[in-house]
């Protein structure tokens, strides 16, 4: 965890996340535990649209753990929380990274902007960063996505 790039798009709301990770781990251990207890309850769907929404309309830039919690009107541990079980994903990074690369392949299909501007509207630091994460992601460079989809 140490070793990961923390400059990244994502680098501020995964440490965020991973602050909140930990403070819930201590916490757990000096708390009572209930046997059977699990997470009960979702954001609302219209707290889920806002959320949704304001991420969409700022997926090109940096996001926080504390912002999307103030979208939803929650605090950023109850927000993280409630946010594995309305998204289904543990953490809102993930979700938002593949926003990110399903704009990406939005405009990889639909327009013939550079790879610099792709990266940019998507929120990526720069096109190699962009590049990386894509291939990681798609399982093709960006380029070669492009290539299939337009033959």
């Amino acid at each position: 965890m140490a070793n990961k790039n923390w400059q990244d798009p994502d680098g501020l709301l995964r440490t965020n996340e991973t602050a909140h990770q930990v403070l819930s781990l201590l916490l757990r251990a000096q708390g009572v535990r209930h046997a059977g207890a699990s997470l009960k309850g979702n954001l609302s769907v219209a707290t889920r649209r806002r959320v949704r929404d304001y991420i969409e309309s700022h997926l090109a830039q940096k996001l926080t753990l504390g912002e999307l919690a103030n979208v939803a009107a929650l605090s950023e541990y109850h927000f993280a929380r409630m946010f594995r079980t309305s998204f289904g994903l543990p953490p809102p990074a993930a979700w938002i990274a593949q926003q990110r690369i399903e704009r990406a392949r939005t405009l990889l299909r639909t327009t013939a902007l550079p790879l610099t501007q792709v990266a940019e509207q998507c929120g990526y630091a720069n096109a190699s960063h962009f590049s990386h994460r894509f291939r990681e992601s798609v399982g093709v460079s960006p380029t070669a996505f492009r290539q299939v989809i337009h033959v």
